[in-house]
């Protein structure tokens, strides 16, 4: 069965040889198999290509949506210097 990873920015698409519930089994692109669990901090498998992209796109969002909060935090900051 073909599944697909996402890994920081790239995607892949594996054959898997077995699929738990938290693991996945695959052959990599050395002809091995690997282990992996399923979703990570760095990457997650998906069983089509749109549904690996929509998740790469998430996660890029949410760094959007923490970067933002942080230039608000900061503005703030700089404020409360210029009332000193």
């Amino acid at each position: 069965m073909k599944k697909f990873r996402a890994r920081f920015n790239e995607i892949k698409e594996f054959e898997v040889v077995k699929e738990t519930e938290k693991q996945i089994v695959y052959i990599n692109e050395y002809k091995r198999e690997c282990r992996e669990a399923k979703i990570a901090d760095w990457q997650s498998w998906h069983n089509s290509k749109e549904d690996a992209i929509n998740y790469l796109i998430r996660k890029k969002q949410a760094e959007i949506n923490q970067l933002e909060a942080r230039i608000i935090y900061i503005k703030e900051e700089m404020n409360k210097i210029y009332k000193l």
